[in-house]
């Protein structure tokens, strides 16, 4: 995990453009009505990076096979951005 500064800063750019994608996808959500007007969308998008980042602690250390990485986190989105999702 321990990168020169270079490597680093290229790193984060990248992760900053896919970050920045999804905060565009979930903003066009609240912006359908399909996401709830007033979502934190900046805190949903570092939240779910972060579950992101802690699932591979877990597969790594817990031996978690693909399939339960998958599981978990599709559960943690579920959980995230269903407090933003619009009542039907």
């Amino acid at each position: 995990w321990v990168r020169d500064d270079k490597s680093e800063e290229r790193v984060r750019a990248a992760v900053r453009e896919v970050l920045d994608i999804v905060a565009d996808i979930l903003t066009e959500g609240v912006r359908r009505g399909e996401v709830r007007q007033g979502f934190d969308v900046q805190t949903a998008v570092l939240v779910l990076f972060d579950l992101y980042i802690a699932n591979y602690r877990r597969a790594v250390y817990d031996n978690w096979t693909l399939e339960a990485v998958q599981v978990r986190l599709r559960e943690q989105v579920d959980l995230v951005l269903g407090g933003g999702r619009e009542a039907t």
